[in-house]
């Protein structure tokens, strides 16, 4: 996360690919950014982050 703060605009576009369920995404959300896209061959993985992110 260090290195997105330093050099990435908060209005930039981000993809995350190979995202799996991390929570890498909740940290960019709670940051801030919003212009975020996760890509993963796991529609299960990308259901729990779905579930966990839009609470």
């Amino acid at each position: 996360m260090v290195y997105i703060k330093k050099y990435t605009k908060i209005d930039a576009n981000i993809i995350d690919v190979g995202c799996g369920a991390s929570y890498f995404v909740d940290n960019l959300l709670n940051d801030g950014y919003k212009n975020i896209t996760l890509l993963d061959t796991s529609k299960t993985s990308l259901d729990i982050v779905k579930k966990r992110v839009d609470k």
